[in-house]
């Protein structure tokens, strides 16, 4: 017996070697995804855009990389969410109809398929989105109505790269979504706009400078997170782009300075045991409000 147990300790692999090989199959995996995304040429001019190969004949190594979107591993995931988004750039007829597919159909997978959808338009050239915005337009919005946080960011980043490559048909739009009874609508329109701020690209201030009040004024919503990323986005254009906002302080100081007033009525007891403490709904805000006012 003691002769059987030591050959079957032999041939059972240990806990560390296991996980070992597990890393190594995510690595490997990750590493492929990596390779395959983004699928650029070799360029004779290093000063010239990378040019994205067509691979459209290799559907069938796309769906395997989509299929990663369920990966275990974390890195994984996020490999071929990078790959499939670069894939899908060299022919986004062929590629990005499966992309669009899971973010308005597939709970599980539509963060990813939004950070597949992120690479394709930030890789893209505006010729090459002229004729796809309008229906990435609307599905993007649409998520902005989603429970998880990160999936409402990547959607508004999403946005605001759109509205950036073209702002005179998109910053209406999203001036038009201020007024939205969805406070998550409002806070995807601010989120959206402050990602222009950070753009280095200076083609549409002069669309963006005199709606700039009007954003902004979502200082005072009622909701207290579309209020942290309005004044989160006014830091952002002072510190970006202060020829934005510096014609406009008249109007929008005093509407700064009153967000650094304690409101009683967002100041709650909560009871731990026997003891209360004290809980300020209004800290973020106030803290928010003097940053921006450090940066102006």
């Amino acid at each position: 017996r003691m002769v059987l147990s030591r050959s079957r300790a032999r041939r059972r692999p240990t806990r560390s070697s296991s996980r070992s090989s597990r890393s190594e199959r995510s690595a490997a995996s990750c590493a492929s995804a990596r390779a395959l995304g983004p699928p650029w040429e070799t360029q004779t001019d290093a000063l010239s855009p990378p040019s994205f190969s067509d691979l459209s004949s290799h559907e069938a190594t796309f769906a395997k990389i989509v299929d990663q979107f369920g990966a275990q591993s974390e890195d994984v995931r996020r490999s071929a969410a990078f790959a499939a988004g670069n894939i899908a750039v060299g022919n986004s007829a062929a590629f990005l109809p499966t992309i669009l597919d899971l973010i308005q159909s597939d709970d599980k997978k539509r963060y990813l398929a939004l950070q597949a959808l992120k690479e394709v338009i930030v890789h893209s050239t505006p010729d090459a989105l002229a004729s796809t915005s309008d229906t990435l337009w609307t599905p993007l919005f649409d998520n902005c109505e989603a429970q998880e946080e990160g999936t409402r960011n990547v959607a508004a980043d999403c946005l605001g790269q759109l509205t950036v490559i073209n702002p005179a048909k998109y910053l209406p739009q999203l001036q038009a979504r201020l007024s939205s009874s969805s406070h998550h609508t409002r806070a995807t329109v601010i989120a959206a706009l402050r990602f222009t701020f950070t753009n280095d690209s200076t083609t549409y201030d002069e669309l963006l400078a005199p709606l700039i009040v009007e954003f902004f004024k979502l200082m005072h919503d009622s909701d207290l997170g579309v209020r942290r990323l309005a004044l989160s986005s006014l830091n952002s254009a002072a510190h970006n782009k202060p020829y934005l906002v510096r014609t406009h302080l008249d109007t929008l100081l005093p509407e700064l300075y009153a967000q650094t007033e304690v409101d009683e009525s967002l100041i709650r007891m909560v009871e731990m045991g026997p003891f209360k403490h004290k809980v300020d709904d209004g800290l973020d805000i106030r803290k928010t409000a003097y940053e921006c006012m450090h940066t102006l």
